[in-house]
């Protein structure tokens, strides 16, 4: 994962430790993800960002009102979706995902504006998509989310949202927009 904008930074994963400039949220339990030198491997976890329960999220504070942030990751299997987060607390976030479901690979923003988080954009992707780059990019009051495929361009998922939500104006607190990597067990829709 990586956060550009008046400054570059980089995270490879590339140890057995997570780096000082990361988080997690609510406990320090760290049974749910490994490092093994290449790759920081998440297991989901039945509760989401939209929980007071700990999420499988690692994240770092935003520092500037222009960034960009991204990551590679291969799209996951079965019931279960990851990606990258823009998170103010469990009621005002923005969420980048991708997951599998019926054959389907999907795309998906989701938007927390003080309530329950929805849907507000998607798009199928082709089935054998066994990789993806995401990308968050910020500046000012807005917000844009995007995808790859591996050297594939940049398509922009939705519009361009409004990033005020996650402000401590809007939202509430007092701890300010973290950004970071996210994995969690899909539930099964009501009929």
């Amino acid at each position: 994962m990586s956060q550009t904008s008046n400054f570059h930074w980089r995270d490879e994963f590339d140890s057995s430790s997570l780096k000082l400039d990361w988080n997690l949220l609510r406990e320090f339990d760290q049974s749910w993800f490994t490092l093994d030198g290449q790759n920081l491997n998440i297991n989901a976890k039945a509760v989401g960002v939209d929980s007071l329960a700990q999420p499988a999220f690692i994240a770092r504070r935003q520092q500037h009102t222009s960034f960009e942030t991204s990551t590679s990751l291969v799209v996951p299997k079965g019931k279960i979706s990851a990606g990258l987060v823009a998170f103010q607390n469990e009621q005002y976030h923005y969420y980048l995902g991708v997951k599998t479901v019926a054959d389907n690979t999907t795309v998906f923003l989701e938007q927390a504006k003080g309530g329950k988080a929805v849907v507000i954009a998607s798009q199928v992707l082709a089935a054998t998509t066994e990789q993806l780059q995401l990308r968050i990019q910020g500046k000012a009051g807005e917000i844009s989310f995007f995808y790859a495929k591996p050297q594939g361009d940049w398509q922009q998922l939705g519009e361009v949202q409004d990033a005020k939500i996650l402000s401590t104006q809007v939202a509430g607190g007092f701890v300010g927009t973290t950004l970071g990597v996210h994995a969690r067990q899909e539930q099964e829709a009501a009929p």
